[in-house]
């Protein structure tokens, strides 16, 4: 590979935050050995000229692909690895922000693994405030998991807390290209906004390492996610179900894999207090027609337990008015 690190920018759009994100990667050491890539989703705006004004202030190479049509977020996700020439790909959102050291903190770990997780911070939109330091996983840095055996994969979602620590947020994840890869690109996932996820967890199967960084490497803009702010919470929510979809497609050869993969996402979405909170906020949000396609989202994916019959049942009598009034008496305590 020419390069150890490409940093692999899929953007859209997105012209002030990409010239801040550009900004953040001038500033860092070590960089003699990294590139920026770039790929463009047929932007409307300054995007280009951005471009073309850090390519003559950073210290390093700059590739930048442009598509003459939109070819939605999951092509563009792919494509921009594809072009990079790094030994190692690091996805970042182009409305994101490396932290201070993040490359030179990064290069020593790109040794002989298939995956790395890294920490984030949680930023107001405009940067400028820290609202909460997050961690991807509750483990310690530098511990490495062999994920396609059933026992640290358990192991792994045991020190996993959100939908990050599975790949859901793009600019905490680094591949090795050669690995990416080598798995195929499921066709029916184009579309779903997790063909990343879906491709990570296929070099599970391929005998792939993670490991665990364990350093806050990146800055998470608030406020600005573009698929909540394009297609309402519903169809957010619903993009975030289809990790039980991913879950049964990638591992349906593997059952061990899918049992602990399931167990840990009914967790994350089944338990009583997010389906109630789900259904209040659906409602509110996007009005009484949108429950039937969540009710079907959340209560088609999961076994029929004694736990999913009561759930329903709360679902179809719980008075909105009530679940108002408990959402406003833990605001104010």
């Amino acid at each position: 590979m020419k390069y150890k690190l490409s940093i692999c920018i899929p953007t859209y759009n997105r012209a002030k935050f990409l010239d801040e994100a550009l900004e953040s990667i001038a500033g860092q050491d070590g960089l003699e050995n990294v590139e920026i890539v770039i790929s463009d989703n047929a932007s409307s705006d300054d995007t280009s000229a951005v471009v073309a004004r850090w390519k003559d202030k950073l210290a390093c190479d700059v590739t930048y692909f442009r598509w003459d049509s939109n070819q939605g977020a999951d092509a563009n996700f792919l494509h921009v690895i594809d072009i990079a020439s790094g030994e190692y790909c690091w996805l970042l959102g182009s409305d994101d922000k490396l932290a201070d050291g993040a490359v030179s903190s990064l290069l020593p770990c790109l040794d002989d693994t298939s995956l790395l997780l890294v920490d984030y911070d949680l930023m107001s939109t405009d940067m400028g405030t820290l609202i909460q330091h997050r961690k991807t996983l509750s483990c310690e840095p530098g511990t490495r998991f062999r994920l396609g055996e059933a026992a640290d994969f358990r192991t792994y979602l045991s020190h996993a807390h959100e939908l990050s620590s599975l790949f859901a947020y793009i600019s905490t994840l680094i591949v090795r290209k050669q690995d990416w890869a080598a798995v195929e690109t499921r066709s029916e996932f184009m579309g779903s906004a997790w063909i990343h996820v879906t491709k990570a967890l296929e070099m599970f199967g391929n005998g792939g390492v993670l490991t665990y960084v364990g350093k806050t490497l990146i800055l998470n803009r608030s406020g600005n996610d573009s698929f909540l702010e394009e297609v309402g919470f519903v169809r957010r929510m619903l993009i975030d179900l289809d990790y039980m979809r991913i879950c049964d497609r990638i591992f349906a050869t593997s059952p061990p894999l899918r049992r602990v993969m399931k167990a840990w996402l009914e967790l994350r979405f089944f338990r009583w207090k997010l389906v109630l909170g789900t259904r209040y906020f659906a409602r509110r949000a996007d009005g009484g027609q949108s429950l039937e396609k969540v009710r079907n989202a959340l209560f088609l994916r999961f076994d029929r337990t004694v736990s999913w019959y009561l759930k329903l049942l709360a679902w179809h009598l719980f008075p909105q008015p009530v679940l108002h009034w408990l959402r406003t008496l833990k605001t104010k305590n």
